[in-house]
């Protein structure tokens, strides 16, 4: 509920897969691209939030459903 659109992330630290298309759309953001942590695996990207590392995640849509539905 902290971050409803991208540019409430700027200036934040944000997880994405490496070579994944959320990691493009961070590297295309100029407010955003510094924010940026590349990790090896979406899963990594989760946490890599819940360790407090990173504000926030960018995950595929079917990854963030089974993980809201746990």
């Amino acid at each position: 509920d902290k971050y409803k659109t991208l540019a409430d992330l700027a200036g934040k630290t944000i997880a994405a897969e490496g070579g994944s298309a959320g990691e493009n759309v961070i590297k295309n953001n100029p407010d955003l691209k510094d924010g940026l942590k590349s990790v090896g695996a979406q899963t990594d990207a989760i946490l890599e939030v819940m360790a407090g590392t990173s504000h926030a995640a960018i995950v595929d849509l079917t990854l963030a459903r089974a993980l809201i539905k746990k």
